[in-house]
């Protein structure tokens, strides 16, 4: 075990004395992360899934040109299932899209991102992020 130690010295250096600090600690840096495929919080991820329960709406080959505490600036393809007939017989879409998250929050100790807004054909749409499962 290492200790830090501080020397003081006192007025017109009359006066030493050492003060042991106790163990030196190791500090890391916490990432905010986000739970992009459901279950595990990552950083940066590749990959989104923003229906967990059918997997038909999803973020593939995500590329970010910022990542922060507070917000990330991606893009990526947004694949979208039509559901017509039904989502079973349904066709995959494929647009170019860009996406920010944000509304980050303390969970279960971590910290991550609760949405993620994004652009795709025209169109602006909000998700709402998974926060457990991590």
């Amino acid at each position: 075990m290492k200790l830090k130690s501080l020397t003081v010295i006192g007025v017109a250096g009359a006066t030493a004395v050492t003060i042991l600090a106790g163990p030196a600690v190791a500090t890391t840096t916490h990432r905010t992360t986000v739970i992009a495929a459901c279950t595990t919080a990552k950083y940066r991820p590749h990959h989104y899934i923003l229906t967990c329960a059918d997997a038909n709406t999803q973020i593939r080959g995500a590329t970010y040109s910022s990542w922060t505490a507070t917000s990330a600036a991606g893009k990526g393809t947004f694949v979208y299932n039509t559901c017509t007939p039904d989502c079973a017989s349904g066709t995959f879409k494929h647009h170019p899209i860009t996406f920010t998250l944000g509304r980050p929050r303390t969970v279960g100790g971590k910290r991550l991102f609760t949405r993620l807004y994004a652009t795709y054909a025209g169109l602006s749409e909000t998700f709402q992020l998974p926060t457990s499962g991590t």
